[in-house]
Parts: structure tokens; sequence; C-alpha cells
């Protein structure tokens, strides 16, 4: 056990940290509501969202929730359009539909568009799902579940299979969330 808590140690963020990180978030939420559409909705997702995120392995990710009266090219130029006023060294990326990455403050941050479903059945795009998993994960996760989660993260990485982009095609963090949910440790 000893071990475990020193690897804790080296990829858990301390309270000073985390402290941090929440005034991050906050001022990016202000600055994007400054922006956006009444009608649209502000939600952190995410291991930031969860609190499993790794120490020095983070990026910070908002999706902007629409009605589903919006087109998506119209989504697509808002939040592209936020994040280039608040992001610096920002990209269009690409999943199923294109999406905003740049950072603030020195910290990674994507600022994704989607559609405002009641359930994940009644989805308009793949990423329409995410608010849900979020939710979930929050929901369902006790607080000393996120260590396991953590050490199940750090393990993963170690081993090349943390991140399910293409390059990697490895574990997504929602998946590693849901291993510890399922499995306790």
């Amino acid at each position: 056990m000893k071990l475990l808590e020193e690897v804790l140690k080296k990829i858990s963020p301390t309270e000073e940290e985390e402290k941090k990180i929440k005034k991050i978030v906050e001022e990016i939420e202000k600055l994007i509501d400054k922006e956006k559409p009444e009608d649209a909705e502000i939600m952190l997702v995410g291991s930031v969202a969860k609190g499993t995120y790794l120490k020095n392995s983070l990026d910070i990710d908002f999706f902007l929730l629409f009605p589903p009266s919006y087109k998506k090219e119209e989504m697509e130029h808002i939040v592209i359009s936020i994040g280039k006023k608040i992001l610096d060294d920002w990209k269009i990326q690409y999943a199923e539909h294109p999406y905003i990455r740049g950072f603030y403050k020195g910290y990674t941050v994507d600022i994704v568009p989607c559609y405002k479903v009641k359930d994940a059945t009644k989805k308009l795009s793949a990423v329409d799902r995410t608010p849900f998993h979020t939710t979930y994960v929050k929901e369902n996760l006790k607080e000393e579940m996120k260590n396991e989660v953590r050490l199940f993260k750090q393990f993963l990485k170690g081993i090349g299979c943390y991140g399910a982009e293409a390059k990697i095609e490895g574990f997504s963090g929602y998946l590693a969330e849901l291993f510890i949910l399922k499995y306790g440790s």
C-alpha cells in the first residue's frame, strides 16, 4: 500500500492546486457566459468536472449546450468565435464537428458545441452524450473512488493505453471511471 500512497502523492493535485483550477474554471465560465447566447448552457465536463484529473496532465473541457433548434454550423461558429476571443494560441479541432482548443493562463481548454437533449437516446450528434457521462459519474463515483480512478489512469498511461484518440486507441478517462465504478479498484 505504501507504493500506491507514494504514487497518489505524485499524481493527485494538492488543495492549493485544486483551488487554483477552480478559480480558473470560474473565470473561463464567466468569460464564456458573457459571449454565449442566452439560450445556450455552459457545462464543465471531463475529469476536472468529476475530480478525477491527474496532477500534471489536465485539460479543462467546457461544453456549450444548445437547443435543438440551432443548426450545427451555427453552434460551431458561436463556439469558435467565443474561443478565439478568450483563448490564446487557439486551434480548431475536429471530432464529429469542429470545436476549439487553446490556452488560458497556461491551461489547455476545449470548448465544444453540442445539443441539449433530454436523454441520450435523443442525441443529434455523438458529443451530445458527454453531458450525460459527466452527470452519471458525478452522481455515482464516491469521493474515495476518485483516487482509485487516478491510480488506474496513471497505470494506463504507464503502459501506453490511456487516451481514446486515434494515435493511442486506448482507454478514455470515462472508461477508466466506469471500470472503477463497476469494480471498485
